[in-house]
Formats: C-alpha cells, structure tokens, sequence
C-alpha cells in the first residue's frame, strides 16, 4: 500500500523497547515513509536497530508531543508531503489499521481514532475522554467522539497555515480546535481499543489544569 504524499510520524519518548517492533510490523503492512520524533529520549532512537530508510529527527531537551508534532508537520511539509498520519510510539495503535487513514478524501482537514470507551481502557481514561470530547463538542461546535486518540492523519495545506502554543498533550486538543474554529473539517474513523500495561505520561491533575486553561482561553480566538 503506498500512497504518494503521506508520511507516517510517530512522536517517541522513552519508547525504545517497542519501536523496533513498530516498525517490523509497519514495514509489514505499508511502504510509507516514516519519520520518528525522539523527544529527548534516554536511549537516542538513531541508537536502535532500525531500518536504513527511517528518518529521525532529535530533539533535546524533551519538549512534549505537542512540540514534536509541530516539528513532524513542518519537517514534512519541507520534504513535499501532504498529509502526516501520527501514531503513538508505544503500540497502543495497530499498523494494520494505517488503510483506514489514508482511503478517506484527501481534503478532510483531520481524521481522527474513534476507540471503543469499553474494553481493555482504564476507567480514568474512560471518564477523562468522555468529559474532554463533550467539553470539546460543546465550544467547538462540532461533534468530537474521541478528542484523546493520537491516531491521526493531518492535511498539512490546513495545520501548517494555523499557529499553536501548545508543546504537550494539549496540542491534541488544540489543534482540533484551531481547526474546527477556522471553518476546518474533522472526520473519525473507528479504531482498536489497545491498552496494555504501559505507563502514561500524561499527569492527571496537571493536565487537567492545562486542559481547563486551554478551553477558556479558546473562548476567545
């Protein structure tokens, strides 16, 4: 499956004992280019066995997945490329699921994960995605069923003619926002609810803090 201007960007933290297996599995289901965004990670991911053909950026200090996001979309963009699908470093997100990314329109502005709130998801991040997706809903003005998934695919004509502040895990809500605000088009796509025993990075209280100052200040964009 190969698909002229996509780019797969997977932003990385810490991530090095489940990127070789990534993308063994990627290079398995798509010949699409893949760039890797080493956020400062402890272990260089130039370090790890990978193929000759992985692009990778670093960057260091770390500066959140906001942040590495941001640089995956210009750096794309800068190599011809038109869309960018993001997917998570730690296989939360199943490679064989990368077809239903890149069939849809190619002028929908974001296609985002729709996960089950069921299954194997914890029951704080259950409650933590529901309440985020209605509050998003409610000022955007446009129905958002999954505003936490990072399974994503981003047209860069749109992303690229925006500004963003945020460098975290806010930039996910962010950018939704941002979009929807400027007229943009948000679409999801049904996707596997993954969760194994990994360990988050995102903080609870603090990033529920971020959240709530992010909404208030979109109040007035």
């Amino acid at each position: 499956m190969k698909t002229p201007g996509y780019i797969l960007a997977i932003p990385a933290y810490n991530a090095e004992s489940t990127i070789p297996e990534l993308i063994a599995r990627l290079r398995i289901i798509t010949e699409l280019p893949i760039m890797i965004i080493d956020d400062g990670s402890r272990i260089p991911v130039a370090q790890l066995d990978l193929p000759d053909d992985i692009t990778v950026h670093r960057i260091t200090p770390n500066r959140g997945k906001g942040y590495a996001l941001r640089l995956a979309f210009t750096e794309a963009e800068k190599s011809g490329f038109t869309h960018v699908i993001s997917l998570d470093a730690d296989l939360q997100h199943d490679p064989a699921e990368i077809g239903k990314f890149t069939l849809p329109a190619e002028d929908i502005d974001i296609i985002y994960g729709r996960r089950s709130l069921g299954g194997n998801m914890p029951l704080h991040r259950r409650l933590s995605n529901y309440f985020t997706s209605q509050i998003i809903s409610l000022v955007g003005g446009v129905k958002v069923l999954d505003s936490q998934c990072g399974y994503r695919r981003y047209r860069l004509a749109r992303l690229n003619a925006l500004t963003f502040r945020e460098n975290g895990f806010q930039f996910e809500t962010e950018v939704l926002l941002r979009v929807i605000r400027a007229g943009g088009t948000v679409t999801p796509v049904a996707v596997k609810t993954v969760y194994q025993n990994e360990k988050s990075s995102i903080r609870n209280i603090r990033d529920t803090v971020k959240f709530i100052k992010l909404i208030i200040r979109s109040l007035f964009w």
